[in-house]
């Protein structure tokens, strides 16, 4: 994957989850060592590397966070004026849609 949107010169996200990890290795250290992923280390194929890959992209989501703080006054705006009911998880979604990682 990095070595992929490397030779395209892809600047457009960061291919690292959070600025706590330095490099690519440092990331794959702590995939392997402080979460522990099954099968981390042996090259895999089928339902295997699709569920090794969903697991890698939980871990990743985990460290989406909102770079500004958020005020009561924004969450009023979030929740918006509608005719129908808007939940807490329609709110948050909004929220984090604005300032969390973008979309690859």
């Amino acid at each position: 994957f990095h070595r992929y949107h490397q030779s395209l010169g892809s600047s457009h996200f960061s291919m690292l989850p959070s600025e706590d990890f330095t490099s690519l290795d440092e990331y794959i250290e702590y995939l392997g060592n402080d979460i522990q992923i099954g099968s981390f280390d042996v090259e895999v194929n089928g339902g295997a590397m699709y569920r090794r890959m969903i697991a890698e992209v939980e871990i990743f989501l985990r460290f989406s966070d909102i770079s500004e703080n958020m005020s009561k006054r924004d969450v009023i705006q979030a929740r918006g004026v509608t005719m129908g009911s808007v939940t807490w998880r329609d709110v948050v979604v909004k929220l984090l849609g604005h300032e969390a990682h973008m979309p690859l």
